[in-house]
């Protein structure tokens, strides 16, 4: 049975905002860049689209969460009666804690597909349209990323 968490509950609620909060940080830094760096005028395409990148990175970030947490409870099924091993490095705790894990995964491919879109799509089109489908085409790419993980990773299937 998949691990399904109501966000809006007060446990799971400042989980929810963390994931909202370093997501928005990502896109207010993409913001600055498209501002000064990229020279977009509009403040419609530098606003509305990202905010609603924020949100639906955000929900990728959500189900690589759950998924990560899926498999984390498996292995502590499976092993909850053996003998406890080394102690790990503080990098390699802080980099699997559950909540920094599915941010740098979404902010990786999304960066990723962000630039690769833009540089691709500058080549053709206007400044302003080339940021709006390389948003786009980064926060689908994320979805499906997550997707992936969902279904592969943490073997979840929805009924």
């Amino acid at each position: 049975m998949p691990v399904r968490i109501r966000w809006i509950s007060k446990d799971y609620f400042g989980i929810l905002l963390m994931f909202f909060g370093a997501i928005g940080l990502i896109q207010t830094v993409l913001i600055i860049i498209a501002q000064f760096f990229l020279i977009i005028a509009s403040y419609y395409v530098v606003i509305l689209i990202p905010f609603g990148a924020i949100i639906t990175l955000t929900y990728g970030a959500i189900i690589i969460y759950e998924s990560i947490l899926q498999v984390q409870r498996r292995k502590q099924l499976k092993t909850q009666y053996r003998k406890s091993r080394a102690q790990k490095s503080v990098i390699i705790k802080i980099l699997y804690f559950p909540i920094v894990f599915p941010i740098m995964i979404t902010a990786a491919i999304f960066i990723s597909f962000f630039i690769i879109a833009y540089s691709i799509s500058i080549t053709f089109l206007d400044v302003r349209i080339a940021f709006i489908i390389s948003e786009i085409v980064g926060c689908i790419v994320v979805l499906l990323a997550a997707n992936a993980i969902e279904i592969y990773y943490g073997k979840v299937r929805r009924y």
